[in-house]
C-alpha cells in the first residue's frame, strides 16, 4: 500500500516539485499558526468564526441546529452543517480553546495549496 502511494506521488509530482510543496506547506503552516494567535483574541473573534463555534456547541448540547439561538447571541445558526459538525467533533476531542479551534482551518487551507499547485502547473 505504501509503495502504491509513493508511485502515485512520483507520477504526479517531480522531486523538485515535491520539495517546493513541502517548503511552501511548512512555511504557510508556520505563518498561519503565528497569525492565528494574533487574530483570535476572545471575545473579538473575527468574521463568522463565532457562529461555527456556536453551531458546534449547539450540536454538542444535543439541541436542534437551526432552531436554537447561538450562545451569547440572539441570532439563529444560518450556516451549513458541515463546518459546525467538524467543530463539534474537534471541540469534543480538544476542548474549546480558541487557538486550537483554528487548527482545522489552518490544516485545510494549507492542504489547499497542493490542489492549487497541481491544478495550475499541470494544466499549462
Amino acid at each position: 500500500m505504501k509503495n502504491l502511494r509513493v508511485e502515485i506521488l512520483n507520477s504526479i509530482f517531480s522531486s523538485s516539485e515535491r520539495n517546493f510543496i513541502i517548503f511552501i506547506l511548512l512555511t504557510t503552516f508556520t505563518i498561519k499558526i503565528i497569525f492565528a494567535y494574533i487574530f483570535i483574541m476572545y471575545p473579538d473573534i473575527p468574521h463568522d468564526f463565532y457562529a461555527y463555534i456556536g453551531g458546534g456547541n449547539i450540536l454538542l448540547e444535543g439541541k436542534p441546529l437551526y432552531q436554537t439561538p447561538i450562545i451569547g447571541n440572539e441570532k439563529i445558526f444560518l450556516y451549513g452543517p458541515l463546518l459546525a459538525t467538524l467543530f463539534a467533533g474537534w471541540m469534543k476531542i480538544f476542548g474549546t480553546n480558541y487557538f486550537l479551534l483554528k487548527f482545522p482551518s489552518i490544516i485545510f487551507s494549507s492542504l489547499t495549496i497542493i490542489v492549487f499547485f497541481y491544478l495550475s502547473f499541470r494544466n499549462k
